[in-house]
């Protein structure tokens, strides 16, 4: 096993046999190979309020892949946790508390394992529709 390597690049690899005559030669010569490693940490991460209040929607760069290719990206909420995935660079998370200030960061998924949290995204408050009035009271007025 070839440990070092660095993701994306493309490998081939020389073996010699060696005795106590010496080295053969020419050495055999491997197929060639992509090194692969989990994604770097996906970028410019932006959040909107979505088309729901309570709902964001979420954009962001996808990142260098590692040398295989990514497969999904999971979105994950500050505060509560929330998370949902995509397999774009964007994604919608639902089910946002009104009044509630978050932000969002992401992570990309290949073969390899999972990139870094991104940066934080640019923060949003959830919004919903308002209680309705109480104690209301009506009068007659003189016109």
């Amino acid at each position: 096993m070839a440990v070092g390597l660095t993701g994306g690049t493309v490998y081939t690899f020389k073996v010699y046999a060696i005795n106590a005559v010496g080295q053969s030669y020419p050495p055999a010569q491997s197929n060639s190979i992509t090194a692969t490693t989990y994604p770097s940490a996906p970028s410019n991460v932006n959040a909107s309020i979505g088309v729901l209040s309570t709902s964001a929607n979420i954009s962001w760069t996808a990142p260098f892949d590692g040398g295989t290719p990514i497969t999904s990206y999971t979105i994950t909420s500050i505060p509560g946790n929330i998370t949902t995935t995509s397999t774009t660079t964007s994604g919608t998370i639902t089910g946002l508390t009104g009044g509630t200030v978050y932000t969002f960061t992401v992570v990309a998924t290949n073969a390899a394992g999972n990139s870094p949290n991104s940066s934080a995204s640019n923060s949003i408050t959830a919004i919903t529709v308002p209680t309705a009035p109480s104690n209301v009271n009506a009068s007659i007025g003189v016109s």
